[in-house]
């Protein structure tokens, strides 16, 4: 009976409204299936294995996300601008002020648009990105290019020279795009069949001071993660239902932290450092409009102490991504390695060269469970995939 009443809960609960939230919110039922959070998770079965919430936590969540949107969800937030984008044949990269693609052997370098694109995504035959310009003789824009002609197209344009405008994130499902514009403070839900917009959440500058939105698809719902209350150092957990016409965000759950972006979305909630830990944040956790994850259960991994607080918590130009049961850290010139996230056992896979301003230099993304880098002074990307394998694939540019 227990195992029914969690797969079917959907009890509706009141929160306070948040800045682009309504007030109703919905506890979601499932738990714990991340990888990371199972390997911590099993050794701590392993001295309490009648545990009634360590039982618990062998359910299937009931809400879920595909690994490709995973993926996708994580690009955007990690990378913030110099994003790569993949299909099933080609992946696609900044270079030279351009966009490029090559197979995934390195081979077949060409040029796909003479500008170079942030965000980039490529969806349903499409190459979707942002063309951030000042130059007052050119025109802002959100490009779509026909990968089968090289054609593109200006989709969405903003007000050119004004650093305010800037789209910082695209995901597309079907005919549905959503994007975060005027650099972090607006999330827009577009019918690309229509052309008609809807700003689903909306911000000043002052309420939301790190001017960042962070969104993933999980099915037919989409979550929107923002800073609600910088004061307090409060985020809101919302979500949004495809389905339905709603003209604003639905606020599910709050929570305190101080890392800002430095979460990492999961099949069935998130990974969010604390001040020394790493925590599980599952939709399980969520009760009457908090969401309660710090809890022994709920620890990934070893503590970090403040050497490495920096790395593993601060989204300043660093990026990070799960590979199988560890974390791969993107630094300022360096890339670490953590196995089954232990900060004691550190590994440090490489040295990008000229990347003395942060991951944001250096394109990069996620595809198919491995992680790519595109090394432009090396003239190669970096495939990195579970383990800490690295892989190094020469690419020339014509």
């Amino acid at each position: 009976m227990k195992k029914q009443i969690l797969f079917l809960l959907a009890a509706m609960i009141l929160v306070s409204s948040a800045g682009c939230g309504k007030k109703a919110s919905t506890e979601t039922s499932g738990q714990t299936t991340a990888k990371t959070a199972e390997k911590q998770e099993t050794a701590d079965s392993a001295s309490n294995s009648s545990d009634p919430k360590k039982e618990e936590k062998q359910e299937s969540a009931a809400v879920s996300a595909d690994p490709a949107m995973l993926e996708l969800a994580n690009s955007n937030i990690q990378t913030k601008y110099s994003q790569i984008a993949f299909d099933d044949t080609y992946i696609y990269f900044p270079a030279k002020d351009q966009m490029y693609r090559c197979r995934y052997d390195g081979s077949e370098v060409t040029a796909v648009f003479d500008k170079e694109l942030t965000n980039a995504v490529a969806a349903d035959g499409k190459l979707w990105g942002y063309y951030h310009t000042r130059k007052a003789e050119e025109q802002s824009a959100l490009y779509s290019i026909d990968l089968q002609t090289l054609s593109a197209a200006p989709e969405i344009e903003t007000n050119g020279g004004w650093d305010e405008d800037y789209i910082t994130s695209i995901l597309i499902s079907g005919n549905r795009m959503f994007y975060v514009a005027r650099d972090g403070l607006e999330l827009v839900d577009r019918d690309m069949t229509t052309g008609e917009e809807k700003t689903i959440c909306k911000w000043t500058e002052e309420e939301n001071a790190t001017k960042d939105i962070s969104m993933c698809l999980y099915g037919d719902t989409l979550y929107v993660l923002f800073y609600s209350s910088p004061s307090d150092y409060r985020y809101s957990l919302c979500s949004y239902d495809l389905g339905g016409n709603a003209d604003e965000l639905t606020e599910v759950a709050t929570f305190s932290n101080n890392g800002p972006r430095a979460w990492i979305w999961m099949e069935d909630g998130l990974l969010i450092p604390g001040s020394s830990q790493f925590y599980h944040a599952g939709w399980s956790d969520v009760k009457d409009g908090k969401w309660d994850y710090r809890k022994g259960e709920n620890k990934v991994g070893s503590e970090f102490d403040n050497t490495i607080f920096d790395r593993v918590s601060d989204n300043f130009n660093r990026s990070r991504y799960v590979l199988g049961n560890d974390l791969l850290v993107i630094d300022f010139s360096d890339v670490f390695y953590y196995k089954d996230f232990d900060f004691a056992a550190e590994q440090k896979l490489l040295k990008l060269e000229g990347g003395s301003f942060g991951a944001n230099t250096k394109p990069h993304g996620m595809h198919d469970g491995s992680v790519y880098i595109y090394n432009w002074q090396d003239k190669e990307i970096l495939k990195i995939s579970e383990g800490g394998n690295v892989e190094h694939i020469p690419v020339t540019i014509p």
